[in-house]
């Protein structure tokens, strides 16, 4: 067999410093930018930033502070505020000791000696933190976190379900004949309290934002005359360049403020792009989910691809463009990120599914509420094609527990 060389052509697309420092710029929000231009006026004497940036910055950030999604924590303390529990401080105390999977692996009698309090105000709160939702948190392992979880759980083989929990390993295994015989019990029972077991979340505190970061609007939306006003916070306009520089005399001096003043300026064009991408984007954003922030309305189906499309721009671009940045309006802090939804059959959005869902479960009979199948069902019967598996992604989405969990006994 012949070898021989043949020449091709493949086109290669090179990014120049002046490209990549754009792309970081676009990606980044208010906090991230804010860090970006400290950080560099620290460095670089040409770059000025005048009183009125940290005074409009520190008015930004203490009236729209906001979080991407509430922690564990947040959650929690809300909980507990809201509560008549008589150890409140104590209680407080410990919900912040908690890891992030909801566990307190801090020891006891070491707490007592933190909180300065008898061991049995202790347990006290303890048991209170372990009564909060989601069930589960304040255990000290994951046995007596599934022990919680258990007992709330309406079962005619209750005590040998409270048993099984102590076999688990030979139960993950499959030794269920095993099991049966340590605990003078059938087969068949021991596999029903297994799958019980399976409905648990032996990680209650995994599915909330871990040490989430203030976050600043970048867009304030208003109403006026039905029409949606976009504004673009422009932090630029309360920076500028310092030319109080006397380098007649010094060549290398004038060449360092030359190479500095270059930078500034191409770090400036970088910020008033982002702001004119993010103009754009959002002025489509809007457009399209006008009636979600007028009437309360559903979000229509909306993706990256179709604002893409609109605006002109490559899909990566508008990913970075909307990622980590939020907007005010109404004094309600919302990323743009969750205003995209996905099409899920015949034009109809995830978004008016996951509205629905919480509707019907929130008018849902307690003592007898609806499993993730009875839900499937019900959708069908609205001409929604929608999986039960689907449905209970977007029931863990809205932090909703399971038909099980949900029960309540009166």
């Amino acid at each position: 067999m012949k070898t021989q060389l043949v020449q091709t052509y493949k086109p290669l697309q090179h990014y120049s410093l002046k490209q990549v420092q754009s792309l970081a710029v676009l990606s980044m929000n208010m906090n991230e930018l804010e860090n970006k231009i400290s950080s560099i006026a620290e460095e670089n004497p040409v770059l000025e930033i005048l009183p009125t940036y940290y005074t409009r910055y520190n008015q930004l950030l203490d009236e729209n502070i906001a979080t991407s999604e509430p922690t564990l924590t947040d959650e929690l303390l809300s909980q507990c505020n809201t509560s008549k529990f008589e150890h409140k401080e104590v209680a407080r105390y410990l919900i912040q000791c908690l890891d992030s999977n909801g566990y307190l692996t801090t020891p006891l009698p070491t707490l007592r000696k933190e909180c300065h309090v008898s061991m049995d105000i202790l347990k006290k709160s303890l048991t209170y933190i372990q009564t909060l939702s989601p069930k589960g948190v304040g255990a000290r392992d994951m046995q007596e976190c599934l022990e919680i979880q258990c007992r709330l759980i309406k079962t005619k083989h209750h005590d040998l379900l409270m048993k099984t929990l102590h076999y688990l390993p030979d139960l993950a295994k499959g030794h269920f004949q095993k099991v049966a015989q340590l605990c003078d019990a059938n087969e068949a029972n021991v596999r029903k309290c297994f799958e019980l077991i399976k409905t648990c979340n032996p990680k209650p505190g995994a599915s909330y934002a871990q040490g989430a970061t203030p976050l600043i609007p970048d867009i304030e939306v208003t109403l006026e005359d039905d029409q949606l006003l976009i504004q673009i916070h422009d932090i630029t306009q309360s920076l500028q360049l310092n030319k109080d520089f006397d380098t007649s005399f010094d060549k290398e001096a004038a060449n360092y403020i030359k190479q500095q003043t270059k930078l500034v300026k191409q770090l400036l064009n970088s910020i008033q792009r982002r702001n004119t991408t993010l103009y754009e984007v959002c002025r489509i954003i809007i457009e399209i989910q006008k009636d979600y922030f007028i009437d309360n309305a559903p979000l229509k189906v909306m993706t990256y691809q179709q604002i893409a499309e609109l605006v002109n721009r490559h899909t990566s671009t508008v990913f970075r463009c909307i990622q980590n940045k939020a907007l005010l309006f109404n004094n309600q802090t919302i990323l743009l990120s969750t205003l995209f939804t996905n099409e899920v059959n015949d034009g109809v959005s995830d978004d008016t599914i996951k509205k629905e869902l919480k509707r019907v479960i929130q008018n849902e009979d307690k003592k007898s509420p609806l499993s993730d199948e009875q839900l499937c069902s019900y959708f069908h019967e609205l001409h929604i094609q929608v999986s039960r598996r689907t449905l209970a992604k977007y029931r863990k989405q809205l932090r909703i527990p399971n038909s099980m969990q949900r029960k309540v006994i009166f």
